[in-house]
């Protein structure tokens, strides 16, 4: 995506919302994740997180969040991690939380782009998701505009791919593109290095 990690929320739950009809979401999200989820579902829940004595969001609490899925009996769970304070939360003991209830994982991963490229880092939360957006222009040397989304499953991809082509431009940014194509390539090959560096 060259429009932004907005662009690839919306294709998210336009492609979700072709199975799921409710969805159960972290209350510490971005507006567009808000905007999208009241454009394509119907019933929406919220998973309320807690603060610490700063005001700062805390990670979401397992045993409330399988209490939420199991009052709210939504089969769709969109969580944000890392969230805007860097905050990361546990998404391999979500993952199972939501296998085990036959629950969809979706994650606003924008600020995580970079975890995939270092050992030093939170493992990346594409690793645990069945769909993550990462907003590779936030923390990699990419242009505005840089996202991908992240898809487990050859079905989904077909899916994605077209609600990307109903929602998103004809005519993106090339040279946003070749910056993420560029950065990738500069990350897989040195980003050990340059992230331990920093």
């Amino acid at each position: 995506f060259t429009s932004g990690a907005t662009s690839a929320i919306f294709t998210a739950f336009k492609t979700l919302s072709e199975n799921h009809t409710s969805v159960l979401v972290d209350s510490f999200s971005h507006k567009s994740v808000f905007a999208a989820v009241r454009g394509f579902f119907s019933d929406i829940y919220l998973l309320k997180r807690r603060y610490d004595s700063f005001g700062f969001p805390l990670a979401v609490d397992l045993d409330e969040l399988d209490d939420a899925l199991n009052k709210s009996g939504a089969k769709l769970f969109s969580i944000t991690s890392p969230d805007y304070y860097g905050k990361v939360s546990d998404l391999e003991s979500i993952k199972r939380i939501c296998e085990r209830r036959s629950v969809t994982l979706f994650c606003d991963a924008s600020h995580g782009a970079h975890f995939a490229f270092s050992t030093k880092l939170p493992p990346a939360p594409a690793n645990f998701c069945d769909m993550a957006v990462l907003s590779l222009h936030k923390t990699m040397p990419v242009y505005t505009g840089g996202a991908a989304l992240a898809l487990n499953g050859a079905e989904s991809y077909i899916k994605a791919a077209q609600a990307r082509a109903e929602l998103c431009t004809t005519s993106p940014s090339y040279v946003t593109l070749c910056s993420m194509d560029y950065a990738r390539a500069l990350y897989d090959e040195m980003g050990e290095e340059l992230l331990s560096d920093l």
